[in-house]
């Protein structure tokens, strides 16, 4: 008879914890899911949670886009101010073509903070906000607070040299 050769069981490969960029799917199994993201904002926001906070963001975007900001959306305070503030520069800037929201995030009294990203008709044209929502008497979403870059969407975005996700400055 002979002796049975002793086999070594099987090893499986490391996973490298540097992974970034497009190979980091290598990771994911199958049936992972990976959300839409903005490289400015991050992750964007979950339309399956609320549907009165999506129809608060897309009157919002629609208004923005129409060159305006959502007057019924806003709280009698808020209103005061983006009025001041934005009116007459929003009226200015470049057509706006598209908003971007970040995933909501919850802020104390029970109200979100999201991020967004303003999109304007060239790519190189794009300006940050945020705001401040929270439930009014009747349930639907009320803005209490609005901050807009609209002096980023005159500013040139051009890059001297190529992206490079690895060289990105940190915080």
């Amino acid at each position: 008879m002979k002796p049975v050769a002793k086999t070594a069981p099987a090893t499986k490969a490391p996973v490298a914890p540097s992974l970034a960029g497009i190979d980091r799917h290598l990771t994911y199994r199958p049936f992972d899911t990976i959300d839409a993201g903005d490289f400015v904002l991050g992750a964007l926001v979950d339309r399956s949670n609320d549907p009165s906070l999506d129809a608060m963001l897309d009157a919002t975007a629609a208004t923005l886009i129409k060159g305006t900001l959502p007057y019924d959306r806003l709280d009698e305070d808020t209103t005061t101010v983006a009025m001041a503030l934005y009116e007459q520069p929003l009226k200015a800037a470049a057509p706006i073509l598209s908003v971007r929201f970040a995933r909501r995030q919850p802020v104390p009294g029970g109200g979100v903070a999201i991020g967004f990203r303003i999109l304007a008709d060239t790519p190189l044209h794009s300006s940050q906000g945020l705001l401040l929502a929270n439930r009014g008497t009747g349930g639907a979403w009320i803005i209490e607070h609005l901050e807009l870059d609209l002096d980023a969407l005159k500013t040139d975005r051009a890059r001297e040299h190529p992206w490079d996700p690895y060289n990105t400055p940190g915080p």
